[in-house]
């Protein structure tokens, strides 16, 4: 019901204006957000209950930790933060079950080296994996079907759409980029059918999330803008936050407040390009502020209010993926790193459920599902 919202956004109580983006693409109708954190809301008052429900963890389902979630059917399609070929891609249901794994290690047909990236559509399930130049396609219940050689390695990420693919770019920062670009199409068959935005010396790798089965946001790191792109490969909208002035991250500096230490040399907002995501009526993700500190937000796309954390871990993993699960859900998750990481660092938080904290601190990862009221 929400996707009117986001796809066809008024210009109630806010300006709509041409944009170009920042890789240079075609212009698009921007919905600018005040960013006003002095008049904004607390997380926890839109969050209607939390729950914990740890990973089913047996020598076959293991994971050391999560880079990435698909809820796709009911269930819940995830990859290892390692990119590991060996843990392939693990599906659990939505109780943590584990149900079964898909891809297998190795250099011949129907197995890769490396999981870069992993998309659905349909009933296939699709594993790039750039070192060996290849897309592996296998059935969602692991059944392999074929190999496709990858017209470009250097990626990033990428997504399914309804016919085709979108990719990004990987990008070296230490090199000038040469031939590599932002945002690129290709078909079934990994023939590209158009490039947009050629990185250049100030530019930061931009990333695809999926956010479900219609839309697809891109960012790129450093941006104060989220793009929104439906499943035929076409931009649809875009989210302007209107930082204040002084904190805000210039093009030319990019590159290098990307290589800033997260402390109080820190001066900037700056959306993390790699967990964006909408959840009903309201855009999410994480954000660094100025002076390091790192927070969640919730940007309500009726009215523009803008909703923080503010250090009380309603959020527990900050960093982590957020993923819709429905209009009033989304999953996350909570690891063993992550969980020692905010422990010894925040030492006052209230501890997990005895019976969470116990299976995480024994190597387990556990999903967390967040209710919105």
């Amino acid at each position: 019901m929400w996707a009117g919202i986001w796809l066809g956004m008024s210009a109630c109580g806010t300006r709509q204006e041409a944009a170009r983006t920042d890789a240079g693409m075609d212009d698009v109708v921007t919905r600018t957000i005040e960013w006003r954190p002095d008049s904004a809301g607390l997380l926890q008052d839109l969050v209607a209950a939390v729950r914990y429900v740890p990973l089913e963890s047996t020598p076959e389902s293991f994971l050391a930790d999560i880079s990435k979630i698909r809820v796709y059917r009911d269930e819940l399609y995830i990859m290892d933060d390692g990119m590991r070929a060996d843990y392939g891609i693990r599906v659990f249901g939505p109780d943590g079950a584990y149900r079964r794994h898909i891809g297998r290690a190795g250099k011949g047909p129907g197995e890769v080296i490396q999981i870069d990236d992993f998309t659905i559509r349909g009933d296939r399930l699709f594993i790039a994996d750039g070192h060996a130049g290849k897309m592996v396609v296998y059935t969602l219940d692991g059944q392999f079907v074929e190999d496709i050689p990858l017209a470009d390695a250097d990626l990033a990420s990428f997504a399914a759409c309804d016919s085709g693919f979108l990719w990004t770019g990987d990008i070296y920062y230490r090199e000038n980029p040469e031939n590599r670009y932002g945002l690129y199409k290709t078909d079934d068959r990994m023939q590209p059918e158009w490039k947009r935005g050629k990185y250049d010396a100030s530019s930061t790798r931009a990333l695809l999330t999926e956010v479900s089965d219609s839309l697809l946001i891109w960012m790129q790191g450093g941006s104060d803008s989220v793009y929104f792109y439906n499943r035929q490969g076409h931009l649809t909208r875009c989210i302007h936050f209107d930082f204040p002035e002084r904190h805000r991250i210039a093009y030319e500096k990019r590159r290098e407040v990307r290589d800033l230490p997260a402390d109080e040399k820190f001066d900037y907002y700056r959306i993390g390009e790699w967990n964006p995501a909408v959840v009903g009526p309201y855009l999410m993700g994480q954000i660094t502020m100025p002076g390091g500190e790192w927070d969640v937000f919730m940007a309500d796309l009726r009215d523009g209010r803008i909703y923080l954390d503010r250090g009380r871990y309603v959020v527990r993993d900050q960093t982590a993926g957020f993923y819709p699960v429905n209009d009033s859900t989304f999953v996350s998750w909570v690891t063993p790193d992550s969980e020692t990481f905010l422990e010894k660092t925040e030492p006052r938080i209230a501890k997990l459920p005895d019976d969470v904290r116990k299976r995480i601190f024994d190597g387990d990862c556990a999903l967390v599902f967040y209710t919105l009221k």
